[in-house]
């Protein structure tokens, strides 16, 4: 049998000989972890690296490893627990809308709420930042400053009719999407694509389907292909291109390696977890893969450019776990590879059937075993240790060696009767 060496994360583990650029994993978080409730809505990320996100149990900040809980119960100032939607702010103020219509601010470590009866409409959508980096309160109908505690009118919220979107890119390319043609309004010029598309309606959500990559190509997540817009050529890709079907697509953002990505489902649509469009081929990310939910809410990425997800079973990140497969011809001393041993400097050891091989620095340095009852022969290493003095144990089928300054020695003899 044979069998080649993968590193993993610089764990090696038995593997097969495929060679594999890059693949992905979800950690995720849940009640048993610490969260007040497992369904968390939206994300964001403070100044000073916090995450902050909200459940129907309080408002949540996260170090990575601990979770804080604000409510009613413990928080002076929190007047429900019941948090929809949650910004932070440049100057590290964070807010947050509820499902009852309240705004709660955390300003210097003070909660401070507006109850519904105060916010104008009774529902904030979202918040954004203007020029001068002060807060936009964003209603269904208006945007609202908040001066002086008292909320003032900025401007109307654009309305546009049923079955259109309207997706601004930039501050010089627009976007208008109907049901059988697409708008794009560009330096005064106006090119027409001639697209049928179903999900579309006045809903946030619908909007979240549209994506101007860094190209300035449109991409639209429809509920039965995914359609790209670009220098007026239509490309789309359905079920026969592995796109799911009949799912709600949200959330769509493209990574260094050009690679579109995009969440599915939310709390009335199916979804099928991420979707990965690379390569011309579509992947999909889901449960599977470590994904507590197939359907979610919040796709959000932080300063360090890790993806966080938001599901109604915990919270989830998104992590890449390159794996790169090394066998005899890069080196190793056999392919067929037992115990492996990580050393206190980080390198690392594998037995063979043929040998030991230590790996440190992107390089192989093989060294055989030969025991002194056959020394012609070639001990296959069993098992693998490293002393507090840094000499290397290394047992074997019938012999027993230890290894100081590179040099190895047959201690068998210690240890016969």
């Amino acid at each position: 049998m044979s069998r080649c060496l993968s590193i993993f994360l610089l764990v090696l583990i038995p593997f097969s000989c495929q060679i594999v650029s890059a693949q992905y994993h979800f950690d995720s978080w849940t009640t048993d972890n610490g969260l007040p409730q497992n369904g968390v809505r939206t994300i964001t990320q403070s100044p000073d690296g916090y995450l902050w996100f909200t459940t129907f149990d309080g408002l949540v900040r996260f170090d990575g490893v601990n979770f804080s809980v604000f409510n009613k119960s413990n928080s002076k100032g929190i007047s429900t627990n019941r948090f929809w939607v949650v910004k932070a702010m440049p100057d590290g103020s964070i807010w947050a809308g509820t499902e009852d219509g309240d705004l709660t601010i955390y300003r210097n470590g003070v909660f401070t709420s507006f109850n519904a009866e105060k916010v104008p409409d009774k529902h904030i959508l979202a918040f954004q930042t203007d020029v001068d980096k002060e807060v936009l309160i964003e209603t269904e109908t208006a945007f609202y400053k908040l001066e002086n505690d008292n909320f003032v009118f900025i401007k109307k919220v654009e309305q546009t009719e049923n079955q259109k979107i309207v997706y601004q890119a930039n501050d010089k390319t627009r976007w208008e999407i109907y049901p059988n043609e697409t708008f794009q309004i560009k330096d005064g010029q106006k090119q027409i694509y001639t697209v049928s598309l179903k999900n579309l309606s006045i809903t946030d959500y619908s909007k979240m389907g549209a994506f101007e990559d860094k190209s300035g190509g449109l991409w639209f997540a429809d509920f039965d292909k995914l359609v790209y817009l670009k220098d007026g050529k239509i490309s789309e890709y359905g079920e026969k291109d592995g796109y799911p079907q009949n799912i709600f697509a949200h959330r769509l953002w493209q990574e260094s390696d050009g690679s579109l990505w995009f969440a599915t489902g939310n709390y009335n649509f199916p979804g099928v977890g991420l979707v990965r469009f690379k390569d011309g081929k579509l992947t999909k990310f889901g449960i599977e893969h470590g994904l507590s939910n197939d359907r979610i809410f919040d796709v959000f990425k932080d300063r360090e450019g890790t993806i966080w997800l938001a599901t109604d079973k915990g919270l989830n990140q998104l992590r890449p776990q390159i794996i790169t497969s090394l066998s005899k011809a890069d080196g190793l001393v056999h392919n067929e590879t037992y115990p492996i041993l990580q050393a206190r400097d980080g390198s690392l050891y594998l037995g063979t059937v043929g040998g030991l091989s230590h790996y440190q620095g992107g390089k192989f340095t093989n060294t055989i075993l030969h025991p002194k009852s056959d020394p012609k022969g070639i001990s296959i290493i069993q098992s693998l240790y490293e002393a507090e003095d840094g000499r290397l144990w290394v047992g074997t089928i019938g012999s027993f060696f230890v290894i100081e300054n590179g040099k190895p020695r047959d201690i068998s003899n210690i240890f016969s009767s």
